[in-house]
């Protein structure tokens, strides 16, 4: 209870937090430093006592209430001493507590879960402070309840008081959410989908070699007066060695890197992909901190999604290995140098890492759909999403992108690819006719995240969220919303 005693005057939302275990005091002493993020929070002394209030047990409201208190320090030190009393008679009920067998009736759970009605079971029951949660049976319940599980047919049988046995029916799933989904069980062959089996050369395995001159080059601005920033390359085990080794052969068969003479040189890194692969990198923090920032404006992902209202049918399309599908402006090949164990090497294509990467990708893509954008397709980066009202108008859209992807020769790779669907997931959102909702994993990680222990961690608890909050109950909104 200690950090709900506080919390409130932080601005943070404290429902399934894991800061319940910090003690209102160290709150308190804490609160200049944090306060500074939440301002717009605790700007007067009755807003600061009213959000203190509302994240208190409602048995300290009450008292606190009564008592009026006309200053906010009065009022926090009073919670203090309620908590202080509170935790004191806690303890003593632990040192005295004899739990005795509790009669436990279960009920038709409101989920469409079937048990029989009114059947009794004892269960010895500790009270938690869990809301959405009824009651947890752990395994010596369900032994001395003689429980099968059957989790293919999604039943759970229990051994009843009178001897017969007590069936619980789970929900069995009989409709298919989507028409199509790639999934490990079963490949999907693309030549057996509508639409995309003409447009086989767009999902080629591998990138077929150099991108073709496009409108838009890459180029690296520095700030003037800058020198040539070259750095030793980090220290690699035997297994990154060999992968390093492998990778650096595939983008020389490739002709996207090139042997290098440059005075730059930056050392390489490994980042984990969403596929459970590991791509090489350049660790190009220093290069990134003396370039110009590119202004091309990255869209806002809730204005992208005020187009696809209405929407019933969609495809994603991502595009493989994007960035390298950009070259690199002559003059500045040379500032994209990396250093490794295996020499010294230079990108012809536009690297990962680089600070501007993504809002030149952005500005390339906006102009090569700009006749389809905020119609029919939706594009973040290196991400498409197709989405018509039926099937039919669907086969018309998803025809014109593929053909556009072939005309300027950019290519997807067809395993991170959905077609047909009638419900997907997009940037963290999950869409289909009924209207955008947040992916369930992502409220997940706001719930779950660890106490923050320095200013850059609460900034990305904050950011986070911050984003997702609207889709969160009972999460305190800005006072601008």
């Amino acid at each position: 209870m200690g950090f709900a005693t506080a919390a409130s005057l932080e601005g943070f939302s404290y429902r399934g937090s894991r800061y319940r275990g910090f003690a209102t005091k160290a709150i308190c002493r804490r609160k200049g430093r944090i306060v500074r993020y939440a301002v717009e929070e605790v700007n007067t002394e009755d807003k600061k006592k009213k959000r203190f209030v509302r994240g208190l047990n409602p048995q300290f409201k009450v008292q606190l209430r009564m008592m009026r208190a006309t200053e906010f320090q009065e009022l926090v030190d009073a919670a203090i001493t309620l908590e202080d009393d509170f935790k004191q008679l806690q303890e003593e009920k632990r040192k005295k507590a004899r739990f005795e067998p509790k009669k436990f009736i279960n009920n038709k759970p409101n989920t469409g879960l079937s048990f029989k009605p009114r059947c009794a079971f004892d269960a010895k029951l500790f009270v938690l402070p869990m809301k959405d949660i009824d009651v947890i049976l752990g395994m010596n319940w369900l032994e001395e309840n003689g429980a099968l599980i059957d989790c293919a047919n999604k039943t759970v049988s229990l051994k009843s008081p009178d001897g017969g046995r007590i069936i619980y029916q789970g929900e069995k799933h009989t409709q298919i959410e989507v028409e199509l989904k790639l999934n490990s069980m079963k490949e999907v062959k693309l030549e057996d989908i509508l639409i995309v089996n003409e447009f086989q050369y767009v999902f080629p395995k591998e990138l077929p070699g150099m991108p073709p001159d496009r409108e838009i080059e890459f180029t690296i601005d520095l700030i003037p007066g800058t020198a040539p920033i070259a750095k030793a390359p980090y220290k690699m085990g035997p297994k990154e060695l060999k992968e390093l080794k492998e990778q650096l052969d595939d983008l020389e068969q490739k002709g996207f890197i090139q042997e290098s003479i440059s005075p730059w040189g930056s050392p390489v890194i490994f980042v984990d992909k969403r596929d459970g692969g590991r791509r090489m990198c350049g660790d190009y923090r220093n290069l990134n901190n003396v370039t110009i920032k590119n202004k091309y404006p990255l869209p806002r992902i809730q204005d992208l999604f005020d187009q696809v209202r209405g929407a019933g049918v969609f495809s994603k399309i991502d595009l493989r290995s994007g960035y390298h599908q950009i070259k690199i402006k002559k003059e500045d090949v040379p500032k994209t140098a990396f250093v490794s164990r295996y020499g010294h090497h230079e990108y012809l294509v536009v690297p990962f890492g680089l600070t501007n990467a993504p809002a030149i990708f952005m500005n390339l893509m906006n102009k090569i759909f700009m006749p389809y954008l905020d119609k029919f397709v939706i594009v973040f980066i290196d991400d498409i999403l197709i989405y018509s009202k039926d099937k039919a108008e669907h086969a018309e859209h998803l025809r014109i992108v593929l053909q556009t992807l072939r005309e300027h020769q950019l290519y997807a790779k067809f395993s991170k690819c959905e077609f047909w669907l009638d419900q997907v997931e997009f940037l963290g959102h999950v869409i289909n006719k009924d209207g955008i909702a947040v992916n369930p994993s992502k409220v997940a990680a706001v719930l779950e995240w660890e106490a923050p222990k320095n200013v850059k961690e609460i900034r990305g608890f904050l950011g986070m969220a911050g984003y997702y909050r609207r889709y969160m109950k009972d999460s305190p909104r800005s006072q601008d919303q």
